[in-house]
């Protein structure tokens, strides 16, 4: 965040008191999670809409084709072998 009273507009740590930071930091993780608990609401009402139950049905399907589990399978072990 740029001090405006700052010619090239750059804070430095010197410029913001502790408690500043530390109540931007409150603030900062509550808005996340304000914005989480929203973000989760939408999707619920998302997936009990008729187009998300149509989504997750279509999922299913897909899920139930063994070509796809092969497909999936190989990701996962390729993915679990990156560590």
């Amino acid at each position: 965040m740029a001090d405006r009273s700052r010619p090239d507009g750059i804070r430095q740590p010197h410029d913001v008191a502790w408690a500043d930071t530390t109540h931007n930091r409150h603030h900062d993780i509550t808005n996340m999670e304000n914005t989480m608990a929203s973000l989760s609401q939408r999707l619920r009402a998302f997936l009990a809409s008729p187009q998300g139950r149509r989504l997750v049905e279509q999922g299913q399907r897909q899920l139930a084709r063994p070509e796809n589990q092969r497909k999936l399978r190989q990701l996962l072990t390729k993915l679990q072998n990156r560590k």
